[in-house]
């Protein structure tokens, strides 16, 4: 066994200086090779030229080295996933789709201010002559009235307990017999203070014309001098938006600039919108002093707006359908006015040229 062993040694160490030989001729013959690179550059560049001239071994075995080689193709070509693709293909119709709605969609730029419903004439209020509850309103929005026609009447507590307690004692003394002349002094007593009481707590009209706004409902406490009614008299005409406007608005509203004027009938329900258009822009100094536009002054005086101090323009809005019978003389609304309109690109060249 130990003979064995000692072969297999000795075997390996001539393997071993086999190797070591021929690495060390490659190593003489690569050295020749450079040496004749160096005597002849031509011809080693070009040993095709020389017909019958060997290449040399070195020559042989890096051809087929190289010929044996892998080349890292992974690393110079991009494979794309498919995942990949799809977000490319996504991100391009989004673009496309934006270009799309840029050049075709509109979109408008305006101005929202505050208005209230106003129909022009002349108006005249109908206040209550003296404090109480308003007991009954005779006449609704919309109907026609006389001068002096009764519209609503008021009762009034402090007269209450003075008619009730007269008409007790009457009450007595018939249920008594009292003679006749004692009954006569309570029923004149009792006729005395109904007709104060009734005298004092109607409310009358101050004109002839339209009941354009009911303020009291029944039940209400009123004061004395409290508006109950407002009525219009003169030519009947539609009801208009007039839009309280300050510098800035009134430098880019325009009449025949389309609106949308709306109200909030609830405070949980839509809105009504309807649609109207700028009849006329006008200053409330140049309306106050007559000096307007024709016709304008007497819707800058009817609208419930803030004074000229407050407010330099105003601007008055037609609609173009009727309104429903809710909305009426005074009611708070609020308008937008469409200053301009047009493509996205449109908007982006303004803002770009300045």
């Amino acid at each position: 066994m130990n003979t064995d062993r000692g072969q297999a040694a000795d075997a390996e160490q001539a393997a071993d200086a086999e190797q070591a030989a021929d690495a060390e001729q490659a190593a003489d013959a690569e050295q020749a090779a450079d040496a004749e690179q160096a005597a002849d550059p031509e011809q080693a560049a070009d040993p095709e030229q020389t017909p019958g001239r060997a290449r040399s071994p070195l020559y042989r075995s890096r051809a087929l080295e190289r010929s044996g080689r892998v080349e890292p193709i992974d690393g110079l070509l991009r494979v794309t996933a498919p995942h990949e693709w799809a977000i490319l293909a996504a991100v391009a119709a989004a673009l496309l789709a934006a270009a799309v709605w840029a050049a075709t969609a509109t979109v408008e730029r305006g101005v929202t201010v505050p208005c209230a419903a106003a129909q022009p004439g002349e108006f005249h209020l109908a206040t209550a002559p003296a404090s109480g509850i308003v007991a009954d309103l005779l006449v609704e929005r919309g109907d026609r009235v006389e001068p002096g026609q009764t519209l609503a009447r008021i009762s009034n507590p402090e007269l209450a307990t003075p008619v009730a307690q007269a008409r007790a004692r009457l009450a007595a003394l018939e249920a008594a017999g009292a003679d006749a002349v004692g009954q006569a002094a309570a029923r004149a007593e009792l006729s005395e203070l109904e007709r104060l009481r009734s005298s004092g707590a109607e409310v009358r009209s101050p004109a002839a014309g339209v009941v354009a706004k009911v303020a009291a409902v029944p039940g209400a406490s009123l004061e004395a001098g409290a508006e109950v009614m407002s009525l219009r008299s003169g030519a009947d005409r539609p009801l208009a938006a007039v839009a309280s406007l300050d510098a800035a608005a009134a430098g880019e509203v325009r009449p025949g600039m389309a609106a949308r004027v709306s109200w909030r009938q609830t405070a949980a329900g839509p809105p009504l919108v309807v649609p109207a258009e700028v009849a006329a822009v006008v200053s409330s100094a140049a309306a106050e002093s007559g000096n307007g536009e024709p016709g304008t002054s007497e819707w800058v005086f009817a609208a419930p707006v803030p004074a000229a101090s407050a407010v330099p323009h105003r601007a008055v809005l037609d609609f173009d359908g009727p309104l429903p019978p809710s909305i009426g003389h005074g009611a708070d609304c609020t308008a937008r006015v469409t200053v301009t309109s047009g493509s996205p690109l449109r908007f982006l060249t303004l803002s770009g040229g300045g």
